[in-house]
């Protein structure tokens, strides 16, 4: 994937409803091939449903990686099982909207 030991990319998501996701999630998952996806909710009346997401992330991953993509609307719950899953040669983005990067923050 990179020369600094990442073999694999693995994607944390959410998004904020006013924004063009789906165009940011068909980049996402066709440059970067992800191994894992792991999709939630941001804490925000302008939160996108997980639900929407995983049904956009399986359209533009591919079928055979259809079970890599997990939603769940517990943002801390997401990133746990994110950690829980990553390989050590493995590179987790935390990506979406700039909500998720205070929430995830204030997690870990």
């Amino acid at each position: 994937c990179d020369d600094r030991g990442f073999n694999n990319v693995s994607i944390l998501f959410a998004v904020s409803s006013d924004k063009d996701y789906e165009s940011i999630i068909r980049i996402l998952a066709e440059g970067l091939d992800p191994e894992d996806v792991y999709v939630s909710e941001i804490h925000s009346d302008r939160k996108t449903d997980a639900s929407r997401i995983v049904e956009l992330f399986q359209k533009y991953i591919g079928a055979e990686k259809h079970f890599s993509v997990v939603g769940t609307t517990d943002l801390k719950y997401a990133l746990k099982l994110a950690e829980g899953e990553l390989a050590e040669d493995s590179l987790l983005l935390i990506t979406g909207s700039l909500y998720i990067a205070g929430e995830v923050l204030s997690v870990i």
